[in-house]
């Protein structure tokens, strides 16, 4: 919060250009996004800490919310030359589409984090007996077994 009161008092104590003030605000908004999601985040753990969580119980479409978490992660993998792959047929299931989201969100961040520049994740529903199997492939390090 003080870089960001620093940063914004310095913008408006000197002159500086309309392109000079929007790339201001800009870094001040991801900051601000950063921010935000950090006390979400806090909040959350709080939360399921406390047995808090009441998760809701609805029927949503599997596919539908990992491709939504993939264009939020576009940008990234982009700008890391890495390749997201999907593999999968709308299926509906019933849970939590949000903390489905949050859980999918921290998978796919720790493979981007950990995948090699060029390479690619594959993330693959599979189906077995109406049970549902999400898949995430990376050729980074695994994730160990006991976690």
């Amino acid at each position: 919060i003080t870089n960001l009161v620093t940063q914004n008092e310095i913008a408006m104590s000197q002159g500086r250009t309309q392109k000079e003030l929007e790339d201001v605000l800009y870094s001040s908004l991801e900051e601000y996004n950063r921010m935000t999601k950090m006390v979400s985040d806090m909040l959350f753990l709080a939360q399921a800490d406390n047995n808090q969580l009441i998760p809701d119980r609805v029927r949503f479409d599997l596919r539908a919310e990992v491709l939504k978490v993939f264009e939020f992660f576009e940008a990234w993998a982009e700008e890391r030359n890495i390749t997201l792959r999907f593999n999968g047929m709308p299926c509906l299931v019933e849970g939590d589409p949000q903390m489905f989201r949050r859980a999918i969100n921290n998978l796919l961040s720790n493979a981007l984090r950990y995948t090699p520049e060029g390479q690619a994740i594959t993330v693959a529903i599979k189906e077995q007996e109406n049970v549902f199997d999400l898949v995430i492939e990376n050729p980074g390090k695994p994730i160990p077994e006991e976690h």
